[in-house]
């Protein structure tokens, strides 16, 4: 199979790639900076410091939102990543250059000042970091190329953390003799730059149009006319039909005899005529006009993206349980290295130089990983590992030998199950901006970004208020010896083990956007934005592969052997799995014009197969439902058979979405053996999987 992420261009991946690890990298500089600034220059406290670092969470957790909602609601035409982008660099550079200066004034509350600088720094952090977040969601439409471009940020924020993690603590232990000859504002000046350089490059060289906003429902501009409709789509099935998956179901058509006679010519007919009679209603199409929300409309979406996206509030919460395991597993490990006198041995820095190397890798392999089995396994698989890895602590903390070998081995397996564990949450933290999209017809990816960010936050807080991370600092830098180290390392791990357990049983039970269902999704995304996208299309061209039924098929609106004693008892079903996946706006309304539909004449065709269909203005996208039923009935078919396969085409009153789904249908029912073939069905995903592969033939 071929690299999707040659979709995009080199100057892009690199323009992102640039922008997101000088932010990173400049964000470890700071970090250090203001720390070692505060303890060697200004001589603070150590609960200072404490504070400081709540502070800026806190400030991430209160304008996330906020900053969400202003990313999402942006326009001009640079595009709204690139406009936040630059609004906080130049606010970033000026308090960059009040770091540069403040060694130079004599303020008369010095704690106010640096509180004041850092937290407007902060502030330009946090609305540089949003925007190169939330365009993951922009790059493309296949799961291959997001699971590779999500790698990205994971590593540059890993290898600014670094920074922190692996060279500040060594300089504060020799704090003493280093600081002596360093020039603080020299570290302010080399964030500045690197700064300056990697967001400009993120600026200028990132060209594709696809970045410059996300697409409204209804919009005419949801995908970029300069980038190929068809694309995304055509990727997408070379990646299904290799998957495992689609091809567990497979089973072999015979050679199509579309116009042949058979015994199956009343149905080729009946089918024949109504889409004859259909395409003399066919109009020109033309594209809804581009919607402007009012500011009430605006915060009843966001409201609406809060509390009815159902998969961002999983993801909400798997990361605000995994951050603050993270953030307990850091803690443990730096009270084991100072109760057992480790911060000296040199061993223990290539320790977490080797298991910084092995989070790299980790985090680099998911793409390929996740290509060869499911993310399902591999983030299970990365909860497994982040539990086998830091429950060995035990082992160490009561050890008598080997102390070094089994803290090695305990840091290593849990920086690779961290490492996957973190891409894994960003690929489906964009995921959840298409469900989003799907399911409430706008997209907010600014908003869903920044609700991880916030969930971010939350988890490092958390974790600080139970570890009690000034206290670490303060034992680090020897300011408080005879203090006793809070919490136990056999408790933190215990409690660790349960918010991974825990985590593992949320992802299991509520996540659903994996497999045929989320490939539902995105095809759904792809109709979508493709029609809107149509200036006029003629009948000719919207024939021509400007449709597939796949694009109305949902493994959710597939029934299996339904009991019903008669029409009544089908539709209320059918039309309940329509609402069931937002399809429609009303059930009342849809059936009100499906009955008007069966006034002119009944829906059964022959050979034992029904089509209820209606067009109706309560319709939001094409669909089709369909069900097998335990007992044929009489549903005035031609042929007089009884019916036990029926088709319900719901589609919107545009004038030709309604007569390509008739004629797609009759495609697929003229191909010889497929009824028997979706009769035989045992499950809706045997169901569904076996039209999709039909479709497919014929089309090949």
């Amino acid at each position: 199979m071929k690299d999707l992420t040659a979709t995009l261009a080199f100057r892009d991946k690199f323009a992102y790639s640039t922008g997101s690890l000088g932010k990173e990298v400049a964000h470890g500089l700071i970090s250090c900076y203001v720390f070692l600034y505060c303890i060697q220059v200004l001589e603070l406290d150590i609960p200072f410091l404490g504070v400081l670092y709540l502070s800026h969470n806190l400030l991430g957790i209160i304008t996330a939102p906020l900053l969400g909602i202003l990313l999402d609601n942006l326009n001009c035409r640079f595009g709204k990543y690139k406009l936040l982008t630059f609004l906080g660099l130049v606010l970033n550079c000026v308090t960059l250059m009040g770091f540069y200066y403040l060694p130079k004034l004599t303020p008369s509350n010095v704690e106010l000042t640096i509180t004041i600088v850092y937290l407007l720094w902060s502030l330009s952090f946090f609305m540089i970091d949003l925007p190169s977040w939330s365009i993951l969601s922009a790059f493309n439409t296949t799961n291959t190329t997001r699971d590779a471009m999500a790698t990205v940020p994971c590593i540059t924020n890993h290898l600014g953390t670094q920074l922190l993690v692996i060279c500040a603590l060594p300089f504060m232990q020799h704090a003493s003799t280093i600081f002596e000859t360093i020039s603080y504002p020299l570290g302010a000046l080399v964030a500045f730059y690197i700064m300056l350089i990697s967001q400009s490059i993120f600026l200028f060289l990132l060209k594709n149009n696809a970045f410059h906003g996300a697409p409204r429902h209804p919009s005419p501009s949801i995908v970029a006319k300069s980038e190929p409709a068809f694309e995304p789509l055509k990727q997408e099935e070379e990646e299904e039909e290799s998957s495992p998956e689609l091809t567990a179901n497979n089973y072999e058509y015979a050679t199509p005899t579309f116009g042949a006679v058979s015994t199956e010519q009343s149905l080729v007919a009946a089918l024949n005529s109504i889409t004859e009679s259909k395409a003399n209603e066919a109009n020109v199409y033309h594209a809804p006009a581009p919607s402007r929300l009012s500011l009430k409309e605006r915060l009843y979406t966001m409201a609406q993206v809060l509390f009815k996206n159902d998969q961002l509030m999983v993801i909400f919460l798997s990361t605000v349980l995994l951050y603050t395991a993270f953030g307990l597993i850091l803690g443990a490990y730096v009270s084991f290295f100072i109760e057992h006198q480790l911060l000296l041995n040199p061993t223990l820095y290539l320790i977490l130089l080797g298991a910084g190397l092995l989070q790299l890798f980790a985090m680099a392999s998911f793409e390929a990983l996740v290509r060869h089995t499911s993310r399902t396994f591999i983030f299970s698989l990365s909860l497994y590992m982040s539990m086998a890895g830091f429950a060995q602590m035990f082992w160490a903390e009561y050890s008598q030998s080997y102390t070094l070998a089994i803290l090695a081995a305990s840091i290593f397996l849990t920086n690779l199950g961290v490492g996957l564990c973190k891409v894994a949450l960003t690929s489906m933290t964009i995921d959840t901006v298409d469900y989003g999209e799907f399911k409430l017809s706008v997209r907010t990816d600014g908003l869903i970004f920044s609700l991880r960010a916030m969930a971010h936050n939350l988890g490092k807080t958390i974790s600080f208020f139970f570890y009690g991370g000034a206290l670490t600092i303060g034992y680090i830098l020897g300011a408080n010896d005879d203090a006793d180290m809070p919490g136990e390392i056999s408790g933190t791990v215990l409690i660790v083990l349960i918010l991974l357990v825990v985590t593992l049983l949320l992802y299991v039970k509520f996540y659903k956007l994996n497999g045929a269902f989320y490939r539902n999704v995105l095809n759904n995304l792809q109709y979508l934005r493709q029609n809107q996208n149509v200036a006029s299309p003629t009948l000719a061209d919207l024939n021509a592969n400007k449709f597939m039924l796949r694009y109305a098929l949902d493994e959710s609106t597939m029934l299996i052997k339904l009991n019903a004693n008669n029409v009544d008892d089908i539709l209320k079903a059918m039309v309940q799995k329509l609402s069931e996946v937002q399809a429609v706006t009303s059930e009342h309304d849809f059936m009100s014009d499906l009955r008007a539909r069966l006034a002119l004449g009944p829906c059964g065709i022959a050979e034992g197969i029904a089509l209820p269909h209606a067009k109706s203005s309560a319709v939001r996208r094409a669909t089709v439902v369909v069900a097998t039923l335990d007992h044929p009935i009489d549903l005035g078919a031609l042929d007089n058979r009884d019916c036990d396969l029926i088709f319900l085409l719901a589609s919107p009153d545009d004038g030709y979405t309604h007569m390509n789904l008739l004629g797609r249908l009759s495609l697929l029912l003229n191909e010889s053996g497929f009824a028997d073939k979706l009769r035989a069905s045992g499950s809706p995903t045997e169901l569904f999987e076996r039209m999709i592969q039909c479709e497919r033939h014929i089309m090949r």
